[in-house]
């Protein structure tokens, strides 16, 4: 039977910290810019937005969501 001390890494609970990854600024920006992007295809599809006018909806898009940002 092993000994507790020999080995106390099979005992842990949870995330080693070898096996921990940690994100830089520039990767969780990329990130959120693809959750963005996602989160504007969905809209366009909900809205019916053909292909060819996604470019489109996007401006028109963001210039609905910065006077959003203006309402009191």
């Amino acid at each position: 039977m092993p000994n507790i001390r020999n080995n106390l890494a099979v005992h842990c609970c949870g995330v080693l910290p070898n096996q921990v990854i940690f994100a830089n600024k520039i990767a969780k920006m990329r990130e959120l810019d693809r959750q963005l992007l996602g989160l504007f295809v969905s809209r366009a599809a909900t809205s019916e937005v053909a292909p060819d006018e996604f470019e489109g909806f996007m401006e028109s898009h963001v210039d609905a969501l910065l006077r959003y940002t203006q309402r009191p």
